[in-house]
């Protein structure tokens, strides 16, 4: 009778096995060869940090890498510009926000700004919202609200 491998050991032994004929990952994108670069369907310099992910699975398959080199992603963004009348021409006329319900598309309007610039936040030069009203403090609506129920209690 023959023995029959368990699966966990099985799949341990051949994760080894394609683990030791992986080859270590080149030090630059420019070194891999173009038939693996066909294979990978997409560009080795990294122009979008969102594409990260896919890039780095796609060369786990034949390279062993801890980290993915800085060679490997391609940088040419500047820094966001203080002025909003500084932006590129395709999404100038997003800034400044002066109305509240823009603010509802904050996030596409920061997707769209990334692709051209690095920034951690908005800057609070892109809005230039009117100010809200001011309303009630707290304590004086819970007075008020006190006032009321103590006039039913009675």
């Amino acid at each position: 009778m023959e023995d029959i491998i368990p699966f966990k050991t099985m799949r341990k032994l051949l994760g080894e096995a394609i683990s030791d004929n992986l080859k270590p990952l080149l030090d630059s994108p420019d070194l891999i060869l173009e038939h693996i670069t066909e294979f990978l369907l997409f560009v080795l310099s990294i122009t979008e940090c969102k594409h990260t992910r896919a890039v780095v699975a796609a060369l786990r398959k034949i390279y062993f890498f801890p980290q993915l080199l800085s060679l490997y992603f391609y940088d040419n963004k500047s820094p966001l510009p203080a002025d909003p009348e500084d932006l590129v021409e395709t999404i100038r006329n997003l800034f400044s926000i002066t109305e509240y319900d823009s603010l509802s598309y904050l996030s596409e309007y920061r997707t769209k700004l990334k692709e051209f610039y690095h920034f951690d936040q908005i800057l609070l030069l892109y809005f230039n919202l009117p100010p809200q009203e001011q309303k009630e403090p707290l304590h004086l609506l819970c007075k008020s609200y006190h006032q009321i129920y103590d006039n039913y209690s009675l």
